[in-house]
């Protein structure tokens, strides 16, 4: 008689071992009507040639619209740039049109979400300046936007300190004239069809200074109070003051980030995220999966986090047919989420490693599709930070960065690490 084991949440090491402990054991006749006959189980852990591990910039932005929280903006000393994007959608008659009335005093508020990354008690510092243009939702770095940003007109200057608490506000003085000028300029009303529509013409960008020492974050638009967002504070010589709140925001960053098959890079802010396809043709196409746990071990040479502190939870996003398209570069579907945890060493501490211990019905679900009998085909996963409706959302709010050891890193006790135990029917006459 083979080894039999049934799976039961939490006791299954316990029955495992006593199972393969006792492999030769006849079974007793107490309960053995409810246990499968001629049941194998096996274990297996992949070897380095069965990881494939890509780090790629993911077509997600930090835009509102697609999902982010906050807004960064600064220069960090490790050479860490983010720029600010706002667009201002709405307005009032009394600073646009022929009747507007001259603006006396102007100025941006931002509320800080209490996030700093770089030299922590240094200064920020940044211009606010107007693009000529409007910027695409999902707009990402990009050199000749930068440039353009480079040479745009400047409305005023923040250097200072990051606000202490989240109780204080960021307010940048702007220049009137300019201010005013824009305000005349930066929308206009289509009447082509039954009713009219507002379009905005121009972009408020906020361009990081290279004298800056941090990269702070602040209040976009997502989920947020209106009093909290971006706003446009006009006071004009009548002494009527207007609020104009930003509509939709966004904000851009460059980093130096190196990877290869012996690291790899989950990132906020850019973001960054990492596809990991694995090999399972060592596993039966007919096993059934009892645990599978993958272990991601961290390089903590090459991992930095601001004021947030560091990571304890990760995603792995479930790959599909469209996750490799040029639109959706390693971004899938939001219903395949599986949960990445960094398990505590102690009441203080957390280890140096991720794990995953959900993956089972996951690598279930790849073999029944090997075998002809599912639709999950094999396309890897997704590892990111989550962009959630948690606070704080490390992707959309941060730049901080976890580096993990690869398949190919010189000592192998960090490796990443997946061990899958399995069962199979097999003949009982053999």
């Amino acid at each position: 008689m083979r080894c039999n084991i049934l799976r039961f949440g939490a006791l299954l090491p316990v029955l495992l071992a006593a199972a393969f402990a006792a492999c030769n054991d006849n079974p007793t006749t107490i309960g053995s009507e409810y246990l499968p006959q001629n049941v194998e189980f096996s274990s297996y852990t992949l070897k380095p040639e069965d990881y494939e591990i890509l780090s790629g910039i993911a077509a997600v932005a930090n835009s509102s619209a697609q999902g982010a929280l906050g807004l960064g903006i600064g220069q960090a000393p490790d050479g860490t740039v983010a720029h600010g994007l706002l667009a201002i959608t709405s307005e009032s008659p009394i600073l646009s049109g022929s009747a507007a009335q001259p603006v006396k005093q102007a100025s941006l508020v931002l509320h800080p979400l209490s996030y700093r990354y770089g030299d922590t008690i240094g200064q920020l510092s940044f211009d606010v300046v107007v693009l000529d243009e409007v910027f695409p939702i999902a707009a990402k770095w990009d050199d000749a936007l930068v440039s353009r940003m480079e040479g745009a007109p400047s409305l005023g200057t923040f250097t200072g300190a990051y606000p202490a608490t989240q109780a204080d506000s960021l307010v940048v003085t702007l220049d009137p004239a300019a201010t005013q000028t824009f305000l005349q300029e930066y929308f206009r009303y289509d009447s082509s069809s039954n009713g009219r529509e507002f379009r905005t013409l121009k972009t408020l960008a906020l361009r990081a200074r290279s004298d800056g020492r941090i990269i702070g974050s602040f209040f976009g638009l997502l989920g947020v109070a209106d009093t909290l967002r971006p706003t446009l504070l006009v006071t004009t010589t009548s002494d009527t003051t207007i609020r104009l709140a930003a509509g939709t925001s966004n904000w851009i960053v460059k980093s130096s980030v190196e990877t290869g098959r012996d690291r790899f890079v989950v990132m906020g802010g850019l973001p960054i995220r990492s596809l990991i396809r694995l090999r399972l043709d060592s596993i039966p196409a007919d096993a059934t999966i009892h645990q599978a746990e993958l272990r991601l071990y961290i390089d903590n040479e090459h991992t930095f986090h601001g004021t947030y502190g560091e990571s304890t939870y990760l995603v792995a996003y479930i790959a599909t047919d469209t996750t490799f398209q040029q639109s959706s570069y390693l971004t899938s579907d939001i219903s395949g989420i599986i949960p990445v945890n960094r398990p505590a060493l102690d009441s203080a501490t957390f280890t140096d490693m991720f794990r995953f211990t959900a993956l089972g019905p996951t690598i279930g679900a790849w073999l029944r599709n090997r075998r002809g009998d599912g639709m999950l085909e094999n396309q890897g996963l997704i590892l990111a930070y989550y962009r959630g409706t948690s606070s704080p959302d490390l992707e959309t709010t941060t730049v901080d960065r976890l580096t993990f050891f690869g398949p190919d890193a010189a000592d192998p006790a960090v490796r990443p690490a997946l061990t899958i135990t399995y069962s199979v029917q097999v003949d009982a006459n053999k």
